[in-house]
């Protein structure tokens, strides 16, 4: 993260043993349940740290896992959860159009987004079952035929591009910022350029009327938001409050 200085960070970690049949798993295997959190909660700690370092350099992230997990009540995504700028959205993946492989049935499978930004959870707002549909049964025993947990494991397409518009809609709004504080910067200014300030390239200190020009430096121009116009640091003292600089281009 610290090479490579992603703008968006999308998380996954495996829910297994997290969320779904794990308290199930826990009683009957005692065994396998722990197998799988050696392997989720390690993975899940690490996102949470992934997630805070994005926010602490001032980057963004997205993260996904079921509804009601355990990894939301881990410390570290605890702390994360107290950010002001941090948002959750609950997705119902049917309406998302995730079915089962083996009966077409739409899955409905409750997931939870957390971002760093509104804008990354945008387009995902209001998918929640409408009640229109039957959905597939995933609680068929080992063997059986029928859809299997592991059939909902990977997104549906729509929800793929959705999220991709999220994080094409955050580039492009940074991207504009960053458009603004080089333009702030490169014209020497103490603040960001307005988009209602003209480009300063030579300017001339108008006195009233037809009395004398005094020829000023560009960097001596002081841009007044009052009037929205130039006024010169060097001369506004000796001269009169209505005298204007003009910037020339």
């Amino acid at each position: 993260l610290n090479e490579c200085k992603p703008t968006v960070l999308i998380i996954s970690t495996p829910c297994t043993g997290m969320k779904g049949f794990s308290a199930l798993s826990r009683a009957i295997n005692h065994a396998g349940w722990l197998r799988s959190r050696r392997v989720s909660v390690p993975l899940a700690n690490l996102a949470g740290i992934a997630a805070s370092a994005q926010m602490k350099a001032g980057r963004h992230f997205i993260a996904e896992h079921p509804q009601s997990s355990d990894l939301w009540q881990l410390p570290v995504w605890r702390v994360i959860a107290y950010q002001s700028s941090v948002v959750r959205v609950v997705v119902h993946q049917c309406m998302a159009g995730l079915k089962g492989q083996r009966s077409g049935l739409p899955i409905m499978k409750p997931t939870e987004f957390w971002a760093s930004d509104p804008l990354l959870v945008a387009h995902l707002q209001g998918l929640r079952c409408d009640g229109n549909h039957r959905h597939a049964n995933l609680e068929c025993p080992k063997g059986a035929p029928g859809d299997k947990a592991r059939d909902a494991a990977r997104w549906p397409q729509k929800l793929c591009h959705l999220i991709a518009k999220g994080c094409e809609d955050l580039l492009r709004r940074e991207k504009k910022k960053k458009r603004a504080t080089y333009r702030g910067s490169a014209s020497g200014l103490d603040h960001p350029v307005s988009p209602r300030q003209p480009a300063r390239r030579a300017a001339v200190h108008r006195l009233p009327r037809d009395s004398v020009q005094i020829q000023c430096s560009p960097q001596s121009a002081v841009y007044d938001e009052t009037v929205r116009a130039f006024r010169c640091r060097a001369h506004r003292d000796q001269c009169q409050p209505e005298l204007r600089l003009r910037v020339d281009g």
